[in-house]
């Protein structure tokens, strides 16, 4: 599901770099694509900690709370910082792989109701 979501945040990046590419200044380009990117990167990380919960492996848990904690926190500081971004387009960006995710979850949802309606009719 965390692949599905990149990809299609992936799509959804390259066409609003499309058409808000001739209307906005780059900072507000740069603030969506590198939110966007740190979302995908936290989700990333948020699901390896899972399975390192689930799995077990106490090493791997540990490395990867690390790479959570301090790499992936203070390289948004870093990148607020010193990059020359909009941060309400930083905000933006960091959003949209979570809506992604939220309505492919809600699409399959509503796929399974609507397919156990229809097997219930039969």
């Amino acid at each position: 599901m965390i692949a599905r979501t990149a990809e299609t945040t992936f799509l959804i990046l390259a066409l609003l770099f499309a058409f808000l590419a001739p209307y906005y200044p780059v900072a507000h380009l740069w603030g969506i694509g590198a939110g966007a990117l740190l979302s995908v990167a936290n989700l990333w990380g948020l699901h390896r900690i899972l399975d390192g919960l689930l799995g077990g492996n106490r090493k791997r848990l540990l490395s990867l709370l690390f790479f959570k904690g301090f790499l992936f926190y203070g390289l948004i500081m870093a990148i607020l910082m010193m990059a020359p971004l909009s941060i309400g387009a930083f905000v933006v960006g960091y959003v949209i792989p979570f809506g992604v995710l939220l309505l492919k979850l809600l699409g399959t949802e509503m796929n399974n109701r609507l397919f156990s309606v229809a097997r219930a009719v039969k």
